[in-house]
């Protein structure tokens, strides 16, 4: 009898800890910001750098085209310094122009003030996050554009 219940309890035990693992894995900041971008506010809605819209040529070793959106938080304040809860989500796009993927940079106060707080999130067509935080590769490239907060374009379609 003792060995069921202690058997039971470690069952329980281990329901739970699996439970709250998985919680805490579901609910990471990249997920949480897919979430964000896709469902929430969805960024297809957003305003898009100009000339963007049908697929700027890429020079970049994601994919052949791309688009980019970025929220409406995004610079009011004229400066060239974004403000914090900027998103700029890149569709990622093949030489046919369908999606690849996504790559998104957010702008959190206080999350790396070594490269301007922006938080850096590459995840595939379907929402996988391959790669989140502060992705090297994502600051490799961006480090040239550190004198206007690590973006290089800021012609916003308004």
């Amino acid at each position: 009898m003792k060995r069921l219940l202690l058997f039971s309890v470690l069952v329980f035990i281990g329901g739970i800890t699996a439970t709250l693992l998985f919680a805490a894995i579901s609910d990471s900041p990249a997920e949480k910001l897919w979430k964000r971008i896709t469902v929430e506010t969805p960024y297809s809605h957003w305003h898009h750098l100009d000339n963007h819209l049908s697929g700027k040529k890429s020079g970049t070793p994601y994919a052949p085209y791309y688009r980019i959106y970025v929220n409406n938080i995004s610079n009011k304040s004229g400066k060239m310094l974004a403000d914090f809860g900027t998103i700029f989500v890149r569709e990622n796009l093949s030489a046919e122009k369908i999606l690849q993927g996504l790559t998104v940079m957010y702008k959190i106060e206080g999350y790396n003030s070594e490269a301007g707080d922006w938080f850096w999130a590459k995840y595939s067509a379907e929402g996988q996050v391959e790669e989140a935080g502060k992705v090297k590769e994502c600051l490799g490239c961006h480090s040239f554009a550190a004198d206007s907060d690590y973006i290089f374009d800021h012609n916003l379609q308004r």
